[in-house]
C-alpha cells in the first residue's frame, strides 16, 4: 500500500485518516479503513481536486477499465457528454454534500454504462477534495424500465395495456386543452376475441 501524493511537499493524502476512532467497544485505525477503502476492489472510491482525479482506488479503475493513466483526468471525460453539464455543476457546487449524480457513464475502452456517484466533500491534509463513491446500476436501471413495460404493456400482444391507453389519453386531453385544439378517439371493439386469445 502506497498512498497518493499530492501538491509541490508530497504530503501523503491519506495522513489526515491516522487518527484512532471508537467503533463500538474496540477501536480501528483510520490508517486501517484507509487501507481497506484505497486497497478495495469491492468499493470503487476516487478523490477529485479541482474537477480532476488525483486517486483512484483499484475497484474504481476496474469499474472504468482503466490503468494508471487515470490519475490527473478530468471527471467530466468519465461521463457520457450529455450529463457533462450536470456533473460540472455538482463539480462547482458549494451545497453541502452528500450530492449524488446519475447518468451515463463512458469507460476508457469507450463503453458506457448507468452511473451512481456519491459525492462528499472533504478536507485531506488541509486540501479541499471530493471523494467519491461510485456505482454500476445497469442493471437496476434495466429492471427499471422492465418493471414499468410490465405495467403498461399487455404481456401477450405487446401492445399498449388500459393503463398506459389512458395515461396517454389524459395527456392528449391537456394538451388539446392548452393549445385549444380538437382531440378525436376512434375506439374498435372486436367481437369474438376473447374466443381467439383463450
Amino acid at each position: 500500500y502506497r498512498p497518493a501524493r499530492i501538491g509541490p511537499d508530497e504530503a501523503p493524502i491519506t495522513a489526515s485518516l491516522a487518527a484512532d476512532v471508537p467503533f463500538g467497544t474496540d477501536k480501528i485505525g483510520m490508517a486501517t479503513v484507509s487501507r481497506m477503502l484505497t486497497g478495495s476492489r469491492a468499493i470503487p472510491v476516487a478523490l477529485v481536486r479541482e474537477g480532476r482525479l488525483v486517486f483512484a482506488n483499484s475497484a474504481f479503475k476496474i469499474l472504468f477499465r482503466a490503468g494508471a493513466d487515470i490519475a490527473g483526468m478530468a471527471v467530466t471525460d468519465l461521463i457520457a457528454p450529455r450529463r457533462q453539464a450536470a456533473m460540472r455543476r455538482l463539480l462547482s457546487d458549494p451545497a453541502e454534500t452528500p450530492l449524488t449524480f446519475q447518468g451515463q457513464a463512458v469507460r476508457l475502452d469507450g463503453s458506457s454504462f448507468d452511473l451512481e456517484l456519491l459525492v462528499a466533500r472533504e478536507t485531506l491534509d488541509g486540501v479541499a477534495m471530493l471523494c467519491m463513491f461510485a456505482a454500476d446500476v445497469s442493471w437496476r436501471r434495466l429492471f427499471e424500465r422492465q418493471m414499468s413495460d410490465l405495467a403498461f404493456t399487455d404481456t401477450l400482444t405487446g401492445l399498449p395495456n388500459r393503463a398506459r391507453v389512458l395515461d396517454r389519453l389524459r395527456d392528449a386531453i391537456v394538451e388539446a386543452r392548452s393549445s385549444s385544439s380538437g382531440l378525436a378517439v376512434f375506439i374498435a371493439d372486436l367481437d369474438g376475441l376473447k374466443r381467439v386469445n383463450d
